[in-house]
């Protein structure tokens, strides 16, 4: 087996903190993020607003968690990518339903669905990974570009 370069472990871990981000946001008894100190009051305020704003922001993160999910390469189809970020999704909001102080929103599942659809199709533009062997656009070599024994 190929040894990984390190641009490929680098996105793993970023998306492993990218869906753990997400479960953490999701299941925090406030849902206000400008009160966080890691985040930026700016961006913050903008985030908690309200209205449409509130409900895409679930998009944003499903976005970055998708695109960073299909870059890891665990699956090869963006099929499968989606559905790994589809299940994150389910359980961000899933665990809403446990807590008193949040509700799930359907509006929140519509946008984190399109937020998958999009991060997932920039990650197949930006990383051009092939769809499996059967893929006419497959190269020869492994999925890190190093030739296979």
């Amino acid at each position: 087996m190929p040894s990984k370069s390190p641009l490929h472990t680098i996105i793993q871990c970023l998306a492993v903190a990218a869906g753990g981000f997400v479960l953490v946001l999701s299941w925090l008894p406030d849902s206000r993020l400008g009160e966080l100190p890691f985040f930026p009051s700016g961006f913050g305020a903008w985030l908690d607003q309200g209205g449409a704003v509130a409900t895409m922001r679930t998009g944003l993160a499903m976005a970055v968690a998708a695109a960073l999910i299909h870059a890891a390469r665990w699956v090869e189809s963006p099929w499968k990518s989606g559905g790994v970020a589809g299940a994150l999704l389910l359980a961000a909001e899933g665990g809403q339903l446990l807590l008193p102080s949040r509700q799930a929103d359907v509006g929140d599942l519509a946008w984190g669905a399109l937020g998958i659809v999009i991060g997932v199709g920039v990650a197949c533009l930006r990383f051009k990974l092939p769809r499996g062997p059967h893929d006419p656009g497959a190269s020869p070599q492994g999925p890190d570009d190093q030739p296979q024994a």
